[in-house]
């Protein structure tokens, strides 16, 4: 007698790892796919009582009720990924939760991502709005964090939607600035970086006010400061800036993942404009991966 057949499970599992704006990423191409192949969705993050860096901070600032796991990473996974990113073995065909593991290839887009029309495990970063535009609309209600808008919070919504044309302004430094490997990696958009994002906009718009976010408040009135027309806002959640970026028309954003989905979180309009940094790694990590697909098209590179 022949075994039985099995149909193959239609799920995707995306795995969440870093921060918020990299898990948003991660979550918003797993549901692109999800949506596309009729597949539920699920999540694999670590547990809560894991160091804060590691959590799945994705579920709780937008309440999100897909089901979620934690998988582990085995002895066997590691040294797959240390071979493979050391000297280029590809990756054996390993399973996780009874799916086939799905890899990222590389920071580029990869369409070949939305040719697995069975089941399957996602594992990488995913850092381009390509991946999940089919689902534009249903991520922007997702990531509405309008929740987490207390009173205070709203005051500064209201002097932001006052002004004629608000522009949010990003700093990142934490890690950026006290890490010397991530800071080898990444580096830290400067004074001239802003002062020429500025430039651009007052060259093609008429900014009424900018408005100055950042992970370290005072480093980012030291690097500003003699800006006019310039409120720094601080004492805040993370959800919370994310929710007031949203509220500008305008942005400058860091070379950070939290400030490209603060820009890409401005509703779209005719006056909307988002300055990035052309130089989103440090040189050296630049040269070797490029940033193209990071931004969106209509995103002005500075």
């Amino acid at each position: 007698m022949s075994p039985p057949s099995h149909s193959p499970r239609r799920e995707v599992c995306v795995k969440l790892s870093g921060r918020l704006g990299n898990q948003m990423f991660q979550y918003a191409t797993g549901l692109a796919l999800a949506r596309r192949i009729g597949a539920t969705l699920t999540l694999d993050g670590a547990p809560l009582d894991s160091p804060a860096k590691s959590r799945v901070q994705i579920i709780r600032s937008f309440a999100l009720t897909e089901p979620c796991y934690h998988s582990g990473t085995s002895v066997a996974e590691r040294l797959s990924r240390f071979l493979a990113r050391s000297c280029g073995v590809p990756r054996p065909p390993f399973r996780k939760h009874g799916l086939p593991i799905v890899h990222e290839t590389g920071l580029a887009y990869d369409p070949t991502v939305f040719e697995h029309n069975e089941g399957c495990h996602l594992m990488g970063r995913w850092q381009s709005a390509r991946y999940f535009e089919s689902v534009d609309g249903e991520i922007r209600k997702t990531f509405d964090l309008g929740r987490h808008a207390g009173a205070g919070v709203q005051a500064h919504a209201e002097s932001i939607r006052r002004e004629v044309l608000p522009v949010a302004v990003h700093l990142r430094r934490g890690d950026y600035a006290t890490n010397p490997r991530t800071l080898s990696r990444f580096g830290l958009c400067t004074r001239p970086y802003y002062d020429a994002a500025r430039r651009h906009l007052e060259s093609v718009a008429q900014p009424s006010h900018y408005f100055v976010f950042s992970d370290d408040p005072a480093a980012a009135q030291a690097e500003l400061a003699g800006w006019t027309n310039t409120t720094f806002l601080s004492g805040h959640t993370a959800e919370e800036d994310l929710w007031l970026i949203g509220q500008c028309r305008q942005a400058i954003i860091s070379n950070s993942t939290f400030a490209w989905w603060g820009g890409w979180l401005i509703p779209p309009s005719p006056g909307k404009i988002i300055v990035a940094p052309k130089q989103w790694f440090a040189a050296a990590m630049q040269q070797r991966k490029s940033p193209r697909d990071i931004y969106c098209p209509d995103w002005v590179q500075v």
